[in-house]
């Protein structure tokens, strides 16, 4: 038998090493398991190739339409002086499609136009002034010289034309217009105003000025919305068919010249 001593020793070494047995499983337990989680979460090369890219696509801005008419250089009405075009109908309904254009694009500045044939070559004044049927006298259009524009000019969410006609001396058109100048509106109607514009037989005309330069008008039409305002320069004259338009295009010519 042993003693009492001698069965506690021996107690003793089995449970240390009862214990150290279940540490080593513990640990052992525990290693396992973590190297198994490791294991299992481990991220997938094959997953993080196939997710898609959800970075937004940058949509490119469209390029900014270039301006339908330049405002810098006149534009070109093409006039076939050979064709069925060239009649007063003809040059009416061409005026007409260029308004509707330059009304659509509503430029903030005076629209100049020049005239040309399918060559390409200036038509003169005289030439359309033939072609459209406008009873100006010979001796005043003896006053013009060949070049002249025309305007189209946004005036309060419509169009309004205006002329600039090259003469060839200030002082006899200076005389020749003056004296004659109640008749003018009635001579450039089909050029510049609408069918629509009751042209007055006898407008009654009043001084004005704009800046330094004289200048003379006529209001008529619905609610006074046309007039007829020019002025002579040293080398052009200038009508408009509004206060608002034929200031504007005036403002383009000395700009100009």
């Amino acid at each position: 038998m042993l003693g009492v001593g001698e069965a506690s020793a021996r107690f003793g070494t089995v449970r240390v090493r009862v214990s150290d047995g279940r540490l080593f499983s513990l640990v052992s337990i525990v290693a396992g398991a973590t190297w198994y989680l490791f294991s299992s979460y481990r991220p997938n090369p094959s997953v993080a190739e196939n997710t898609p890219n959800t970075t937004p696509e940058t949509t490119p801005l469209p390029e900014p339409k270039p301006p339908a008419f330049s405002q810098d250089t006149p534009n070109p009405i093409i006039l076939d002086t050979e064709s069925s075009d060239a009649t007063p109908e003809g040059i009416i309904r061409l005026l007409s499609e260029t308004e509707r254009s330059v009304k659509s694009a509503s430029p903030p500045t005076p629209i100049e136009f020049v005239f040309r044939d399918a060559n390409n070559n200036p038509i003169a004044f005289s030439r359309l002034a033939f072609l459209l049927g406008l009873p100006i006298p010979s001796d005043i259009l003896s006053t013009f010289d060949e070049g002249f524009s025309l305007y189209f000019v946004m005036d309060q969410g419509d169009i309004r034309r205006a002329i600039a006609l090259d003469i060839r001396e200030e002082r006899m058109t200076t005389e020749s217009i003056h004296a004659e100048e109640a008749k003018m509106p009635a001579w450039f109607s089909k050029l510049l105003y609408p069918a629509s514009v009751i042209i007055p037989n006898e407008p009654t005309f009043r001084s004005g000025s704009y800046g330094t330069l004289a200048t003379r008008f006529s209001n008529f039409g619905e609610a006074e919305a046309f007039s007829f305002d020019y002025a002579i320069l040293s080398d052009a004259l200038i009508i408009g068919t509004s206060r608002d338009s034929f200031r504007a295009a005036l403002s383009s010519v000395i700009r100009i010249r």
